[in-house]
């Protein structure tokens, strides 16, 4: 694990995952598990294998929900959902899932993450895939979470001009 988190700090992508990997197979119930299976996501991601990373971010927040790792397993789950969702046909049932996927994905990001920039992203991230759905109430709400946040808040601007452009709508 030691090697593998060294390699993984120093961008070797390839060889931390192969060693992650390695971690994983010897000690499949070691106390690295679950940062290793988010790393071995990262480092997958970073190597461009998007799609590998999938099963690892999936495996981190269903089996190890109260780790350090899942609430940014979560949100990179939430991003794939809805970068999924904007591709499929508009008003597919395929499209809504995703979107729905998204949000439940960042809803767990946000409510377990304590890192406030990170709980700011995904709930914007989360009134997006509410948007994405059709459902204005949850939009609404997510983007008054991230309004509500005076002070160091990328997305306040944003998110006080959706809500007014929703407001306006009704």
């Amino acid at each position: 694990f030691d090697y593998a988190s060294l390699l993984y700090e120093r961008k070797e992508y390839a060889l931390a995952a192969q060693s992650f990997g390695q971690y994983l197979q010897r000690f499949p119930s070691g106390r690295h598990v679950a940062m290793s299976m988010f790393r071995l996501g990262e480092s997958y991601v970073n190597t461009g294998k998007v799609a590998e990373s999938e099963s690892y971010y999936l495996e981190v927040v269903n089996r190890y929900p109260s780790s350090e790792g899942a609430p940014s397993a979560a949100y990179r789950l939430g991003a794939m959902r809805y970068n999924e969702a904007i591709q499929a046909p508009t008003d597919s049932s395929l499209a809504k899932e995703k979107f729905l996927s998204s949000a439940k994905n960042f809803t767990f990001c946000e409510t377990r993450t304590p890192y406030k920039p990170v709980r700011l992203a995904a709930a914007y991230n989360k009134s997006r895939a509410y948007q994405g759905l059709g459902d204005r109430k949850n939009m609404m709400l997510a983007l008054k979470s991230v309004a509500d946040v005076a002070g160091d808040n990328p997305y306040r601007e944003s998110a006080l001009l959706s809500l007014a452009t929703a407001y306006l709508a009704e």
